[in-house]
């Protein structure tokens, strides 16, 4: 299995689309997952982000995301230096850095399937070490696609259990 760096357009998508209000199901455009990003803590190990969040808040889910993706295709390819690594950062880019300003970006066509496929590309790459399964970026990605599952058309129409017949 090989892996690449994300770039950072995928991470933003993530990030954006987990706080839109097209994936929004009576939650305010909010995401709540296990785990301390350095964003809205609540309680022990909780995190919360919302739209009303700072596009700060916001940029710090998304290099915690960034850097589980470099730790993945880091223990993939563990000779290779970062700036090396398969798919790095473009010319022009600070770094593994993603600021408020790429968040302020305002995102489009938010659609349930492309969210789910951005994360399975996400994880794909993100999956490489061991202490993935366990990470805060594999909680977060969990909980998006079930953000996104409950958007799907037809979901809320579906029989909760298996279908009459």
């Amino acid at each position: 299995m090989s892996a690449y760096v994300c770039d950072k357009k995928h991470i933003v998508f993530l990030v954006q689309a987990a706080i839109s209000h097209r994936l929004a199901r009576g939650d305010g455009g909010r995401i709540t997952w296990r785990g301390k990003s350095g964003a809205n803590t609540r309680g022990n190990d909780w995190t919360e982000l919302s739209t009303a969040d700072s596009d700060k808040d916001a940029a710090k889910v998304a290099n915690m995301l960034w850097r589980e993706n470099v730790k993945s295709v880091c223990a993939r390819y563990p000779n290779e230096k970062s700036n090396e690594l398969p798919g790095t950062i473009t010319d022009g880019e600070e770094g593994y850095i993603i600021t408020a300003a790429d968040m302020a970006k305002p995102l489009h066509n938010v659609e349930p399937v492309q969210v789910l496929k951005s994360i399975s590309c996400y994880e794909y790459q993100a999956c490489e070490h061991e202490g993935w399964e366990t990470s805060e970026a594999h909680t977060f990605c969990q909980v998006l696609r079930h953000k996104a599952i409950n958007t799907l058309a037809g979901y809320d129409d579906a029989e909760w259990g298996a279908p009459k017949q």
